[in-house]
């Protein structure tokens, strides 16, 4: 009897102690979960222009809630470097794929088709038709996988991904592949627009294209500063006293293309993530859903002032209140402890403009029809009558290369031969070759020098600048800090990959950030 007793009390320690090691195990397992929780919502932002110069620059000026609350309460990246300069396409293109653009397949938001001798978009697709637009756009170009189609990739239909911007080209471009829809700001209508290429038309956009149109608002808008000129710091006291005032008039034809490199635009876009994220259940569905917004603070093309200064600093001011609305909605429904907040800046661009010529800055004109004439004239005499060069476009020479061909000459040696010529050409300062690109050649001119373009594009300055912006991460488990080191775009797509739990997207080889 005293051995059965003995064994029953074994047995019943034994139950206990598994108990005990299970219960461990569960605590350990819960432990680790809300250390790194799956988030219910990634907001994805793309902010155009985003200067970490203006950020300290108004950073104290800003209420909480917005700007603010990303860089003091997330994990704040200072300086981004995109390498060579690229266009808010191409960057938003790298920022998605963790990949180069030679990789990803978007070089720029704008590319020259060779068989056509034309410019179009970089993701003009005539298999697809347009809904709220006659544009033919879709994700095709994009040669990659992204953020999104990774998302999707890991929750299946149980995951929505939703994307909105002013243009066609980063609204796809952040949608990618897989989302369920990508609505851009039309240029001649003002309406809500998509492709075909993507199945869903969520109820409010129909809502705001039927019954609160843009077009029927245009003639009343009217972008004035948000504040007393006397609030904005470091604005030159020309401008205080004289306040900006724009609008934008149905009878002018580019009144929708002017009101998307406003602020006024981003406040359309805001209000349509807020009604997303109120309407569509996002952040309530079995796996994450991510919803892609992009905002512009690239100085505004057609201000007065080359610079653009005041409107830039108002434009800041703008978007931050934008911010707080946008985050106050994500509150009120799915919760900011559910949601992931994203943020990545493109470079910002340096209006290009005309110095003043008492200052004695040396300058110049190059103009690229001429160095097409030129350049076919030097190898009309060397190679013989043919037309050797087919296009100049953006820098880059496009030669003929079935007349090279059929001539039997060595491409390689014959892009070396034309380049060395064109590197002695004033205005030039390098020429170089390429390989593997639709360009045959592409040059730098001399910086101060402006570019007359051909085609009809407009005349452009050149100048060197840096290719960096900023990028924050708010995400639940993130403790707040600040990286003043610079890292490469190419790490933001595998850094929030690795927070989200899902693949890096299928071109990224960076390692993710490490926190």
């Amino acid at each position: 009897m005293r051995k059965k007793g003995c064994r029953q009390k074994s047995s019943r320690l034994i139950s206990s102690l598994a108990l005990a090691a299970v219960a461990i195990t569960t605590t350990i397992s819960v432990a680790a979960q809300s250390a790194m929780p799956h988030p219910a919502l990634v907001v994805n932002i793309i902010i155009n222009g985003l200067d970490e110069e203006c950020l300290a620059l108004l950073h104290d000026h800003f209420p909480p809630g917005g700007f603010r609350r990303l860089t003091d309460e997330g994990v704040y990246f200072r300086s981004v470097d995109f390498g060579a300069p690229l266009d808010d396409t191409a960057a938003s293109a790298v920022i998605m794929t963790g990949a180069a653009p030679n990789v990803n397949g978007i070089p720029s938001t704008i590319t020259y088709n060779v068989e056509k001798n034309a410019r179009q978009s970089v993701l003009l697709d005539s298999k697809y038709i347009g809904n709220f637009t006659d544009e033919t756009f879709s994700p095709q170009a994009i040669a990659v996988s992204t953020l999104s189609d990774e998302l999707k990739a890991y929750g299946g239909a149980t995951s929505c991904v939703h994307s909105i911007a002013a243009s066609a080209e980063q609204a796809i471009v952040m949608a990618g592949h897989a989302a369920n829809s990508a609505f851009w700001i039309n240029d001649t209508s003002g309406k809500w627009a998509t492709s075909t290429f993507f199945r869903d038309v969520p109820q409010v956009v129909k809502t705001a294209n039927y019954y609160s149109p843009l077009s029927a608002r245009i003639d009343t808008i009217v972008w004035r500063p948000l504040l007393a000129p006397t609030k904005y710091p470091s604005l030159p006291r020309r401008l205080v006293l004289y306040p900006f005032s724009h609008v934008f008039p149905s009878r002018d034809n580019a009144a929708f293309r002017r009101f998307k490199a406003s602020p006024k635009a981003n406040s359309e876009i805001a209000v349509a993530a807020a009604n997303y994220v109120r309407n569509l259940n996002l952040g309530r569905h079995e796996s994450a859903d991510m919803l892609n917004v992009a905002f512009t603070l690239q100085p505004f093309p057609y201000a007065k002032s080359f610079s653009a200064r005041f409107e830039t600093l108002d434009a800041y001011f703008r978007l931050d209140r934008d911010l707080c609305a946008l985050f106050t909605a994500i509150s009120s429904t799915v919760g900011m402890k559910n949601t992931a907040v994203v943020v990545a800046g493109t470079p910002r661009r340096i209006p290009a403009s005309d110095d003043d010529a008492s200052l004695n800055i040396p300058s110049g004109t190059f103009s690229s029809r001429r160095a097409v004439s030129l350049l076919n004239m030097y190898l009309m005499a060397k190679y013989g009558n043919s037309q050797w060069v087919n296009a100049y476009f953006d820098r880059q020479f496009f030669l003929n290369r079935k007349a090279i061909d059929d001539a039997r000459i060595d491409i390689t040696s014959f892009r070396a031969d034309a380049a060395a010529f064109l590197s002695k050409m004033s205005g030039i300062i390098a020429a170089s070759p390429l390989d593997n690109s639709d360009a045959d050649i592409r040059v730098e001119v001399t910086p101060g020098w402006k570019i007359d373009e051909e085609n009809g594009a407009p005349a452009t300055t050149a100048r060197a600048q840096a290719s960096c912006s900023a990028a924050m991460l708010l995400f639940p488990e993130l403790k707040a800090t600040t990286i003043t080191s610079t890292i490469d775009a190419s790490l933001l797509a595998p850094t929030v990959a690795r927070l989200l739990h899902i693949r890096s997207p299928n071109a990224a080889t960076a390692s993710p950030f490490l926190f």
